[in-house]
Formats: C-alpha cells, structure tokens, sequence
C-alpha cells in the first residue's frame, strides 16, 4: 500500500464529489459544466489529492531536463485548466508559454498567473488550430487531457504539427480500461516515422477516491521527427 498523506473527511467529500462529477463527462458542454460548478475548489482538490504534486510538477521537470537552457525554449500547455503545468514551467525558467483551452472559464484562470504569453480557446482537434502555424514550438505538454473521456490521442497528429523537428512532446496518459487503443495509436505515429519514443514509464497520477490510495498513469516523452 502506498504512503498518503491523512485526509480529513472533508477532504474526501471533496474529492469524491469532484471525481464523480468528472467520471460523468463526455462533451463539450459537459466540460464547461463541470468547470463552472468546480471552478472555485479546483485547484485545492489538486492539491488535496497530490495531483499537482505528482503529475504536474513531476511531468513539468522531466521536460525541463530535456533542455540544456529552457529560458530560450518555447512551449505550448494543452488542456491549460488553471494554468497549474504554466506557472511550474514558469519557476522552472521558461519564458514563453502558450495555453490551449476549450472552455473560457478555465482560460481566465490562466490569464490570471501571468505566466502565458497567448491563450487559445479552442478544442484540440485533428484540424490545424487556428493561430498556430507548423513548427511553432520547441515542445507542448499536457497533464490532464489523455484520460479518456478528454481529447482523443489521434490528435497527437496535430500536437506533432505544432511542434518543431527536433522538439518535444510530453504527457501524461491514463486509460486502465484502454478506451483510447493508446499502443496501437501511439505505435502508428512510430511506425510513420513522426515520432521518436523517448520514454513511457508508469508514475503516480493522483489519490482515487475509494481507498485513497494512489492511482498510476503513464508518463509518456515523445521526439518530433
């Protein structure tokens, strides 16, 4: 079993709370629902459950690590929420960072840490995002959108459009029930030379809400060819 920090039952309703209502989204609109209803308890719950400790922060340093100097790297947030990956990337050294959101809400959170440099409101799709051309970035991440019920992992087409030859794609995935046929997916953009594995390892993601015990996603460092 692993270590965890003591929750108090208050701590626990919370979480619950927010995970069911979560576990319930499928659309667009379900997205904006459940941010509005959660937006002010957002960032504790992260917090409580160690999500920002294990998934955020970790995930931000291993891409900081692929950089001999990240001050002059450039980088793209998918799936920003609350600008929670922005701001460690931010005291981590870098200095430009873009956000894509597709939920307003959400984007005026981000505004507020003043870390990003352009904020998109828009939904990741296998379509060029309007605003970003080819090869903008020196690498993108995202900590929270590859659950399965988020963004479908197809759309690393597009992620790999947006980043440089060269640069970086990190992210964390978790789908134990395979819903998103993520070998196949990711073995697909191998195969056609786009991407280059660097790493996948399985790391802590965050508390589950029965046991209050850790659940595990993979972590997940792809090259752009």
């Amino acid at each position: 079993m692993e270590e965890t920090k003591e929750l108090s039952k208050k701590d626990k309703e919370m979480m619950v709370s927010f995970y069911t209502d979560l576990a319930k989204v499928t659309t667009k609109e379900d997205i904006e629902k459940f941010y509005k209803k959660h937006i002010n308890i957002y960032d504790e719950v992260n917090d409580i459950c160690q999500y920002r400790q294990s998934a955020v922060c970790v995930l931000a340093k291993k891409l900081a690590n692929l950089f001999p100097n990240v001050s002059s790297k450039s980088v793209i947030d998918i799936g920003a929420g609350t600008g929670l990956i922005g701001k460690e990337l931010s005291n981590l050294g870098f200095q430009t960072i873009d956000g894509l959101d597709m939920t307003k809400i959400m984007l005026d959170e981000c505004k507020k840490t003043k870390v990003y440099r352009n904020l998109y409101e828009t939904e990741l799709t296998l379509s060029p995002t309007k605003g970003i051309k080819d090869d903008t970035y020196d690498a993108a991440i995202s900590v929270g959108c590859f659950i399965g019920t988020h963004i479908p992992l197809e759309t690393l087409e597009e992620i790999t459009r947006m980043v440089k030859p060269g640069g970086y794609i990190v992210y964390a995935l978790k789908d134990p029930d395979f819903t998103m046929n993520y070998m196949e997916v990711q073995g697909r953009f191998m195969k056609e030379k786009k991407l280059q594995l660097i790493s996948m390892v399985l790391e802590k993601h965050r508390l589950e809400c029965e046991n209050f015990e850790f659940l595990y996603a993979y972590q997940v460092i792809f090259k752009v060819l």
